[in-house]
């Protein structure tokens, strides 16, 4: 069954859909984001890995080195997790 989470006031719902493993290369998560509701951060994230954004409703802008990419749905995007980044729902 997966793990949901709702932190940061309840603006971003995480469920996990990929089984713990030990030492993964790869985190399976699927994310409900509040419009406005975003990574919250004034810094860039800096993470291990690789991300995989794929749009299924709304609209998702996403940072990446100063470089704007707005996510629709169908939409995806690949990228190494340690290229500082940052993304906001627009609605």
């Amino acid at each position: 069954r997966a793990r949901v989470v709702e932190p940061r006031g309840g603006r971003i719902r995480s469920e996990v859909i990929a089984e713990p493993l030990v030492n993964p290369r790869m985190e399976g998560f699927l994310l409900a984001i509040a419009p406005g509701g975003g990574s919250g951060r004034d810094a860039p994230i800096i993470d291990r890995g690789e991300e995989i954004v794929v749009g299924i409703k709304g609209r998702l802008r996403f940072e990446i080195r100063g470089v704007e990419y707005v996510i629709r749905p169908g939409d995806t995007l690949h990228f190494k997790g340690d290229i500082p980044h940052g993304w906001r729902n627009l609605g």
